[in-house]
C-alpha cells in the first residue's frame, strides 16, 4: 500500500487496500478494495485505521457489506488532545458467497483534508481482516 492515503473532508472514502498478505478463502480485489469469501457462513471482521489529521477531528472506520454499513468505530475529537489515532474493530458477520466487504473511512477535518497512515518501516497499521469462524 502506499504510505499514506488522502481523505477528503467529511466525505466516506474507500480504504485503498492493495497489498494482500495472504489470502487463503477469501478473494481480494486489489482494484476495488473489496472481499469476496466465496462460502456462506459466519466470518470474523477486523479493520484498523491510523488516522492522522494532525489536529482536532472525528473520525470514523466503518465495515461495509455489499452497498451497506454495518459497524463502525471511531472518535470525536474536537479538542485536539488525540490526534494521531488508531481506530477500528472487530465484529461476526454472516456473509453469502457473493457478499463483499469493504473498509471506508470517514474523518471531519475544520481545515481542509486529512490523511491515514496505511504502513510504516514496522509495520501495518490500517489493514482489515476476515477468518470464516468454524463451529463444532
Amino acid at each position: 500500500n502506499s504510505s499514506t492515503q488522502t481523505i477528503p473532508d467529511a466525505t466516506t472514502t474507500i480504504v485503498e487496500l492493495d497489498d494482500v498478505k495472504f489470502d487463503t478463502g477469501f478473494t481480494w480485489d486489489t482494484v476495488n478494495y473489496k472481499g469476496v469469501p466465496g462460502t456462506a457462513g459466519k466470518y470474523l471482521i477486523g479493520c484498523f485505521v491510523d488516522s492522522d489529521p494532525s489536529a482536532q477531528a472525528a473520525s470514523y472506520v466503518y465495515l461495509y457489506k455489499n452497498t451497506t454499513s454495518i459497524a463502525w468505530w471511531g472518535h470525536n475529537d474536537y479538542s485536539g488532545v488525540h490526534h494521531l489515532n488508531g481506530i477500528g474493530g472487530t465484529t461476526i458477520v454472516d456473509l453469502n458467497d457473493t457478499d463483499y466487504v469493504q473498509m471506508k473511512v470517514w474523518i471531519d477535518y475544520p481545515s481542509g483534508t486529512a490523511a491515514i497512515r496505511q504502513y510504516d518501516a514496522t509495520q501495518c497499521v490500517t489493514y482489515m481482516f476476515g477468518t470464516k469462524l468454524i463451529g463444532a
